[in-house]
């Protein structure tokens, strides 16, 4: 979660205007679905039932122990209370094949909490009654001395959490000044009880901005193959998912929109659901995104490409000879006719309004998709 003093939309505006952080990955077309009930204006976290038919969230700070089942069009369908727990600052929720659900009360903005709690409940739609008991799974991480640790040492926020094998499996959010950009991969049981987390490994999302390269959330896909860790405007999918080896080098996945999105779930293996939190009039919306979109991309080289400047407020020029087509989208997927140089490789977007776009090339028949910026 953001600080509440921080303006959303000046985050928007120096991650627009921010030219370390482009990244020429792919990416991912979300559409939006529909916009979520006024009772969720902080969706934190996101889980899926009967494999889409419903959903289930919750807010984050509000202090209101309920999560919320919603269907596809975002109507809200029930309200459930959480019994034996409190709301300090919930910021995901997951579930075992049983429909066991686990709701991390972890948020740790200050880095100063000796309380971090994850609520174990029964499958909510196996119960008539709108209130449910929780058990308490309490814990601490084993590397933490300090509270709050010194400002290298800023990694104990926790904002990602899955279910595997018996055990859950937390993503840190991470708050290093300088930026460090590791994201730590903490393991504990499922079961009630006082833990200590199991460190397991780390990765390396970014070296650059925070805002972009921290982790909001994660999901793992049914058939326990994809894993994908979330932030505001991209994502890294492990695939295949290796909860031992999660050094392994994730696919850089930027989306089609820029929010504070914080719920993501799977429905299929290639169904992908996110959610968002309203702020400052942006997000409070579900989203959906097909991944075999850019699954079916998997030996794509990137780096054979050049485009510089980005951002730009004129010209742009592609550094590629063999290009067969070229092709500039807006977010929103209205194509944008703009003439290419094809002597000097130039394209001209000073008349574009400031923003993100979506350029895509073609080359040996295959297409290409980079985010750009006009600034």
């Amino acid at each position: 979660m953001l600080n509440n003093n921080f303006s959303f939309a000046f985050l928007f505006m120096l991650i627009q205007f921010s030219s370390s952080e482009i990244l020429n990955g792919q990416i991912l077309q979300f559409r939006t679905v529909c916009k979520l009930p006024s009772e969720l204006k902080e969706s934190s976290g996101l889980i899926s039932n009967n494999h889409g038919a419903t959903f289930w969230s919750h807010n984050d700070s509000d202090g209101k122990k309920i999560i919320y089942e919603i269907d596809s069009t975002c109507k809200l369908l029930r309200q459930v209370f959480i019994k034996n727990a409190i709301s300090i600052d919930w910021e995901d929720i997951t579930q075992d094949p049983s429909g066991n659900m686990y709701i991390g009360d972890f948020g740790n903005n200050n880095l100063n909490r000796k309380d971090l709690t994850i609520y174990k409940i029964p499958n909510p739609s196996l119960i008539v009654e709108d209130t449910i008991i929780a058990e308490s799974i309490y814990f601490t991480y084993l590397n933490q001395f300090d509270f709050p640790p010194a400002n290298d040492q800023k990694n104990f926020d926790m904002e990602a959490m899955i279910w595997y094998r018996d055990s859950l499996h937390l993503f840190s959010t991470n708050r290093t000044t300088p930026f460090s950009g590791y994201t730590y991969h903490h393991v504990l049981p499922d079961k009630p009880g006082q833990y200590q987390t199991i460190l397991r490994d780390s990765v390396v999302t970014g070296l650059g901005s925070m805002f972009q390269n921290w982790v909001t959330g994660a999901a793992l896909s049914p058939n326990d193959n994809k894993l994908m860790l979330l932030s505001y405007d991209r994502g890294w999918l492990f695939s295949p998912f290796d909860p031992e080896h999660m050094i392994q080098n994730p696919r850089l996945v930027t989306f089609s929109n820029f929010s504070q999105t914080e719920g993501i779930c799977f429905t299929s293996n290639n169904d992908l659901w996110i959610t968002d939190e309203l702020q400052s009039g942006i997000g409070g919306k579900l989203y959906h995104a097909d991944l075999s979109q850019i699954i079916a991309t998997n030996n794509l080289n990137f780096n054979s490409f050049q485009i510089y400047p980005n951002p730009s407020s004129n010209f742009i020029y592609i550094n590629e000879n063999n290009i067969q087509q070229i092709k500039l989208y807006s977010y929103d997927g209205l194509e944008i006719d703009l003439p290419f140089g094809s002597i000097d490789h130039r394209m001209d977007i000073s008349t574009l309004v400031n923003g993100f776009y979506i350029l895509k090339l073609q080359k040996n028949n295959t297409w290409y998709s980079f985010k750009l910026i006009k600034s």
